[in-house]
C-alpha cells in the first residue's frame, strides 16, 4: 500500500515556527510524523512519498530513506506550503491500479485504512470528524487527474466530495499536531487510553502514569494524572506535575514548580518555583495556547536548553582564565607586536571573525557574537607557528570573553546553522576554545567525521583537569612539528 503524507506547513508563530515544522512537533517521546509511519507501517503500508516545503532538510535528515521501518520514503519540494497538492500530479505512483491513502502530517485518525483498500479502488473515501475533513481520504488512480493543478485544502476537498463515487467516515477520535491547544488535548486521549494505537517506549505504571526509563523522580514530588515523562528527565523536590501534562526527555523540573494542562519539549529546563499551564515549553520560549502568544526569555534560570548546563564557567574561573591570558599576552607582547609587523609588510591582514558566543541555546535569533582574532587560517595547521599566529593572539580572545582556554572551534552563525541537527546541539552547548580536540588529535587534513569525533569527545569528556591536559599535550604537539 502507498500513502502520500503533506507535511507542509509552518506553524503560526515565528520562533517556534523557526524551529519545527507541524508535522515534527515532539509528541511524547517521537516527532508527530513518525507516529503517523509507524502507524500505518503496522498497517502494511510499505510506500511513503512526503511533501515539504517549510523545513524540509530537517524532515529529510530525521526519516532518511524509511530503512529503519523497512518501507520506501521519497520526497518532493512545494514552493508554497498552503498549496502542496500539485505534486500529487508530478509523484511516479506506482504502475498498479491500486489507490493512493492521502495523509494530512497534522492529523492521526482512529482508523484502519486497510480495511478500506479494496472498495477505494472505485470509490474516494474521505475520512472526516464533526463533518471536518482530517486531511485523509482514499483516492482511486483515476481520480487524481482530476485534481486542480494549484489548489489549497478547501479546493481539494471541495474536489473529491465531487466525484462520482464517494464515501465519507466519520471519526471522533484522532490525535492533533496543529493548532498546539489540539496537541495537549491528543496527548490527555493517549494517556487517558482513548488512542492507544501508536507507539512509545514508556509504560504505564500507575492509571494515567507513563513513565520512560531513567525518571528521577523525588519522593515529595506530586504526580497528578494524566501525566507522561519522558527518558532520562529529573523532577525535583516539592514539584507538582499534572494533570494532562507531558515532560519530555532529558528535562529537569526544578524545585516546588507546578505545571498542569502543558506540555514541555525534550531538552529543556524549567527553573524554581514557577507555575505553569496551557503551555508549550521549549528550552528558552514559552508559548501561551490560550492566547497564541509565545516569549522567548534570555534568563535561563527561569527557562533554558539542557544541553548547555554543563559548560557554565563559574566567575572565579573566568577571573582566573583572563589573569592567566593577561600574563602570557603581556609577555609575549613584543612577539605579537613583531609578527603583526611582519604580516603587515607581506599585506597579510588580521583575521577578525564574527563567531557566536557559547553556550548558546538553540534559537538562532537570541544568539549572541563577538569578533574572534587571529593571524592563522587554518586552525588544524599545528607547529611553531600556529603559538605564534594561533595561540599568542588568541590570548586576547579569552581577555574579551570571545573564548576559553581549551573548548570547540570558532564558528559563525551560518557555520553553525549548516551543521547536522546532532552536532549543532552538541556545538552550542560547549565552549569555544583557542585549542581544541580537533587541534591535538588532527591535522591539515582533518575531516568532517573526525572533527565531529573530536568535538563530540570533548564535550563528553571536558573538566578544568582534561583541559590542563589537553594543553599540555598541545605544546608537545606544536613543539614536536618542529
Amino acid at each position: 500500500m502507498h500513502a502520500v503524507i503533506i507535511a507542509s506547513k509552518r506553524l503560526d508563530f515565528r520562533i517556534l515556527g523557526e524551529r519545527y515544522s507541524t508535522s515534527m512537533l515532539p509528541f511524547l517521546d517521537r516527532p508527530f510524523i513518525q507516529h503517523i509511519i509507524e502507524y500505518l507501517t503496522n498497517r502494511g503500508f510499505i510506500e511513503f512519498d512526503i511533501i515539504l516545503s517549510h523545513l524540509p532538510q530537517k524532515i529529510e535528515a530525521y526519516l532518511n530513506n524509511g530503512e529503519r521501518w523497512g518501507v520506501t520514503i521519497r520526497y518532493h519540494l512545494e514552493k508554497n506550503p498552503e498549496r502542496p497538492y500539485r505534486a500529487l500530479k508530478r509523484i511516479n505512483l506506482s504502475t498498479n491500479d491500486l489507490p493512493i491513502l492521502l495523509v494530512n502530517s497534522e492529523k492521526l485518525p482512529d482508523i484502519e485504512p486497510e480495511k478500506d483498500l479494496g472498495k477505494a479502488k472505485k470509490t474516494t473515501i474521505i475520512y472526516n470528524s464533526n463533518e471536518k475533513w482530517l486531511g485523509w481520504a482514499w483516492i482511486p488512480k483515476d481520480a487524481l487527474i482530476d485534481l486542480p493543478d494549484n489548489c489549497d485544502e478547501d479546493i481539494l476537498y471541495s474536489n473529491l466530495k465531487s466525484q462520482k463515487n464517494i464515501e465519507i467516515k466519520d471519526t471522533n477520535i484522532f490525535l492533533s499536531s496543529n493548532p498546539l491547544s489540539s496537541m495537549i488535548i491528543s496527548a490527555k486521549s493517549f494517556m487517558s487510553n482513548n488512542f492507544t494505537k501508536i507507539l512509545t517506549t514508556s509504560k504505564e505504571i500507575e492509571p494515567g502514569i507513563w513513565m520512560s526509563r531513567n525518571v528521577s523522580l523525588h519522593p515529595t514530588a506530586q504526580i497528578i494524572p494524566p501525566v507522561f515523562i519522558g527518558k532520562d528527565s529529573r523532577i525535583e523536590k516539592k514539584t507538582k506535575i499534572g494533570p494532562n501534562t507531558v515532560v519530555g526527555e532529558h528535562c529537569i523540573i526544578e524545585n516546588s514548580t507546578i505545571i498542569s494542562d502543558s506540555i514541555i519539549f525534550p531538552e529543556t529546563y524549567v527553573g524554581e518555583g514557577l507555575k505553569i499551564d496551557n503551555a508549550i515549553v521549549d528550552k528558552n520560549l514559552m508559548v501561551n495556547v490560550n492566547i497564541d502568544s509565545e516569549l522567548a526569555l534570555s534568563e535561563d534560570f527561569i527557562l533554558g536548553s539542557m544541553v548547555k548546563d554543563r559548560f557554565k564557567t563559574s566567575p572565579a574561573q573566568k577571573i582566573i582564565e583572563k589573569i592567566a591570558a593577561l600574563l602570557l599576552l603581556i609577555t609575549f607582547l613584543p612577539i605579537i607586536c613583531i609578527v603583526y609587523l611582519i604580516l603587515k609588510s607581506f599585506g597579510k591582514k588580521i583575521i577578525l571573525k564574527e563567531v557566536v558566543i557559547l553556550p548558546a541555546i538553540d534559537e538562532p535569533s537570541l544568539w549572541k557574537s563577538n569578533k574572534f582574532l587571529c593571524f592563522l587560517e587554518n586552525p588544524h595547521d599545528l607547529g611553531l607557528k600556529h603559538i605564534f599566529l594561533y595561540f599568542i593572539p588568541g590570548l586576547i580572545n579569552i581577555l574579551r570573553g570571545v573564548a576559553s582556554f581549551v573548548g570547540v572551534l570558532p564558528r559563525t552563525s551560518e557555520e553553525i546553522l549548516s551543521l547536522p541537527k546532532d552536532w549543532r546541539i552538541l556545538y552550542i552547548g560547549s565552549k569555544v576554545g583557542i585549542i581544541t580536540e580537533s587541534m591535538v588529535n588532527f591535522r591539515n587534513n582533518i575531516t568532517e567525521d573526525e572533527l565531529y569525533a573530536a568535538e563530540a569527545f570533548y564535550t563528553s569528556h571536558a573538566s578544568f583537569l582534561y583541559d590542563l591536559k589537553l594543553l599540555g599535550r598541545y605544546f608537545i604537539r606544536a613543539l614536536g612539528y618542529l
